[in-house]
């Protein structure tokens, strides 16, 4: 009976990735020893730990892929001689890798990397010398010359000329035995390669082993189109489902029972780590669960047309086309029609097709992974925390959108969130704690229920006297912003300025907060004052001296910082030091860099354990519980904490934050605004909070900075009642 084999899975964007970095680094490694000849083995035997490290990591395929294209690509540069290089590299390198990972011992994997390489380069190469008489009178010749190059030398230094004799004869010997001598010569020579390369290799996996955790499986490479069960993801029955991620030691939920219904509008809530992502994972088709059961009429269709969309909590990570409009047609059938423009519309978009996506702002590239999420019709569709990079009126319209799709198109739609208001709007309101199920009734019961938290009552403290906090006291600025203005992609067609004649000064243990649209030039702005953006015209100034140090105990500045040490700067200029400023950016994920919690905020602070411990708990995490968690498995709240506490750790003397309370439940965002008053008040640190949450703007900052445009069009303090001054009455 044939048994017919199930399709193999393909390459994954991840793989692909570090195939073509990998690869490029062992074929500089080889364009040196090719370079240098002197060196060429040993640089040879480096250029193999890339990709050793490649195939320890990745499947053979993948390996295959980054040797084929870093040989074709040496082949332009040097010729045949170093694309055969290279190719020998990798080859070496997969048996390497492979060897490692399976703890091969160091005899059987030269052993097999000079029957994988060494013999067949030996046979190819004495066919070839055989075939090619001219080929061949070329190659010897110039090994005839290589030595009469080395004799010469060896006869200059006397006492070593009876080796220049020895070795003479010895080469004549060889070039006249060369069908002996040349496959010799390709077998030890790739074994001396292959041992050095372990040598070199062994060191840095162990390295990478602790510092990078291997990839998970790849998932089985779904069917084509019409030739697999058609997508039918709900209704998604859950009985006493749970889920444990690789290597963690307690359920990230546990006995986990509802049903997802056609045509339903559900919100899932919760506390950060309380398991919402990963049960939106589970009804996606990411994950499949490690007890219970998930049954559906269906697969999930994960991505395929009448089956399941996601849009995820950082939109950048599934925004893939160079424009906006080849996002929306990224993936989808040849000639299929889209209907960009009203989709677009619908999602607040319109006008932005030809658009260039790296010049979009956080909110808007949310946008329009919901866009793209929708031009495949899904029947369920999943939003990880979708609104929270989006400004009140885009927040309202979106959810409306959210609202809408069940009603009028039967879509299921599944809204992770922290946001009671959107919650409230549910049909259903899935309460999640601790991985278990807390409450499960109907939005506006589930509300009614509720009290408002405590926090937003919350006020910022003010500075001390003479600190200049809020924009009083004498104190002078800590950094000023004089007509600053950027342009993306300036000089080309897809060119848009962010910022215009933007004069903007901040003082020692202020806090200003930074408001305005989607697109309005805030996280522009933001990368200026943290120094990770070079503005296009204008001047910044920085009191460089009291960044570098802090002023005695009596306040006296020290002599060398009794004047400014900034400077006009176009493209270039004056930085903050090292350490006095710090930013948090939108998507914590990005700045989360280490395997796990723990190493993440010791790693360039020089925190010890005890450090590490103090750290996590001033961002409200208990660090028993947090500093040996893997990252990955962290919630979008949490990875935000654990990014603040490595930034915090620093002492900045300006901590500019993107956001940051996207993502945190009410409990986290609590604890992060009394860190924050905490250390401006007590430690003189300036904080600019970049934030469409004008709900209460009393609890974020005491001055406010409006954007619109590109261009300041509002600057005043916050009164103490949450009032902005000037509104009172």
């Amino acid at each position: 009976m044939h048994r017919r084999s199930s399709p193999r899975p393909g390459l994954r964007p991840v793989e692909v990735a570090e195939a073509a970095v990998l690869a490029d680094v062992a074929l500089v490694l080889d364009v040196a020893g090719w370079l240098m000849p002197t060196l060429g083995a040993v640089l040879q035997a480096v250029a193999i730990v890339p990709l050793a490290a490649l195939a320890w990591r990745h499947r053979p395929k993948v390996v295959v892929l980054g040797t084929l294209a870093g040989t074709l690509l040496a082949f332009i540069i040097g010729g045949e001689g170093l694309g055969v290089t290279m190719a020998g590299s990798g080859l070496v390198g997969l048996v390497i890798g492979t060897g490692l990972r399976r703890r091969w011992g160091a005899a059987r994997i030269t052993l097999v990397s000079v029957a994988a390489v060494g013999l067949p380069a030996a046979v190819i190469g004495v066919a070839l010398l055989a075939a090619l008489a001219s080929f061949r009178r070329l190659t010897l010749a110039q090994l005839r010359l290589s030595w009469h190059g080395v004799a010469r030398v060896l006869d200059q230094l006397g006492a070593l000329h009876v080796l220049s004799g020895w070795g003479t004869l010895v080469v004549h010997w060889a070039i006249a035995h060369w069908w002996v001598t040349v496959p010799a010569l390709e077998v030890v020579f790739v074994a001396w390669v292959a041992v050095c390369a372990q040598v070199f290799s062994e060191p840095v996996l162990n390295r990478l082993a602790a510092a990078v955790p291997l990839p998970p499986s790849p998932p089985p490479e779904r069917p084509p189109p019409g030739t697999g069960p058609e997508p039918a993801p709900v209704p998604a029955r859950l009985e006493d489902v749970s889920y444990r991620y690789p290597g963690s030691d307690q359920d990230a939920l546990a006995g986990i029972s509802l049903t997802v219904g056609e045509g339903q509008f559900l919100a899932v809530v919760g506390p950060n780590g309380s398991g919402k992502s990963t049960l939106a994972r589970l009804l996606a088709g990411r994950l499949a669960p490690t007890s219970g059961s998930l049954s559906r009429k269906g697969p999930a269709g994960l991505g395929q047309p009448g089956g399941t969309a996601v849009v995820a909590q950082r939109p950048e990570s599934q925004v893939i086309g160079v424009r906006v409009v080849d996002d929306l047609a990224w993936g989808l059938p040849p000639g299929e029609a889209v209907e960009t423009g009203s989709l677009l519309e619908r999602v607040g978009l319109d006008g932005l097709e030809e658009r260039e996506t790296a010049t979009l702002s956080g909110g808007q590239l949310q946008r329009l992974a919901v866009a793209a999420a929708l031009v495949r019709r899904p029947t369920l569709l999943v939003a990880d925390e979708a609104t929270a990079m989006l400004d009140p009126e885009g927040r309202e319209e979106l959810v409306s959108l959210l609202c809408s799709l069940p009603r009028e198109q039967g879509i299921t739609t599944v809204l992770v969130t922290h946001r009671r208001e959107e919650a409230a709007r549910a049909d259903l309101v899935v309460e999640l704690e601790g991985g278990r199920l807390k409450a499960l009734q109907p939005g506006r019961q589930w509300a009614a229920g509720l009290s408002p938290p405590g926090w937003q009552a919350a006020k910022v403290r003010a500075a001390p006297a003479g600190s200049g906090g809020n924009g009083s006291g004498p104190s002078r600025p800590l950094i000023r912003l004089l007509e600053v203005g950027h342009v993306y992609a300036a000089g080309s067609p897809w060119a848009h300025r962010a910022l215009a004649g933007v004069d903007l000064s901040v003082h020692p243990g202020e806090s200003v907060l930074v408001a305005g649209a989607n697109g309005s030039g805030k996280s522009t702005l933001a990368w200026v004052l943290a120094g990770l953006l070079d503005p296009s015209e204008g001047e910044v100034v920085l009191d460089m001296a009291g960044a570098a140090s802090r002023p005695p105990g009596n306040g006296s500045l020290p002599p060398w910082s009794a004047y400014w040490q900034g400077r006009r700067r176009e493209a270039r200029g004056a930085r903050m030091p090292a350490g006095a400023v710090g930013i948090a950016f939108q998507h914590s994920r990005f700045q989360v860099l280490r395997p796990t919690v723990g190493k993440d905020v010791a790693w360039g602070t020089g925190l010890d354990p005890e450090g590490v411990e103090r750290a996590l708990a001033e961002v409200g995490l208990d660090p028993a519980e947090m500093a040996g968690r893997p990252v990955d498995s962290l919630s979008g709240g949490e990875l935000r904490r654990v990014a603040l506490a490595g930034l915090l750790a620093r002492r900045p003397r300006l901590l500019v934050l993107d956001e940051p309370l996207a993502g945190l439940d009410d409990e986290g965002a609590a604890a992060l605004l009394m860190v924050l008053d905490r250390l401006r008040v007590d430690h003189g640190m300036a904080t600019v909070v970049v934030s469409h949450n004008l709900d209460h703007p009393a609890r974020l900052a005491g001055r406010l900075v409006r954007l619109e445009g590109g261009r300041v069009v509002d600057d005043r303090p916050i009164v103490p009642t949450g009032v902005l001054a000037g509104e009172a009455g």
